[in-house]
């Protein structure tokens, strides 16, 4: 798997065949020290939470990997608006009212 992050302009993930892209937030930043240390923190979060291992990487859905990718986006601009957030507290407010399931 690799992820390649490209600050304003989002995310992307590719494994084997699979891609899974995460458009970019315009922000006006105040500082983007940390922002790709929270990007990185918050997928491994992510996958941590949902119990995802090296075998099962390669298993993931474009789904799977936007809805992570997606939110490690997140958590890197909201750092660069702000010194501190919350994270748990960031995932649960973004995607509070959303329908996906993350199965393996």
């Amino acid at each position: 798997m690799l992820v390649f992050t490209s600050g304003k302009d989002g995310a992307e993930k590719k494994k084997k065949n699979v891609v899974a892209n995460s458009k970019g937030i315009k922000v006006n930043a105040v500082d983007t020290t940390g922002a790709g240390d929270g990007f990185i923190g918050c997928l491994l979060y992510q996958m941590a939470k949902e119990n995802v291992d090296l075998e099962q990487i390669n298993i993931l859905t474009e789904e799977q990997l936007k809805y992570i990718i997606t939110l490690s986006t997140t958590v890197g601009f909201f750092k660069a608006l702000k010194d501190f957030i919350n994270i748990p507290d960031l995932v649960e407010e973004t995607f509070k009212d959303s329908d996906f399931k993350f199965k393996i």
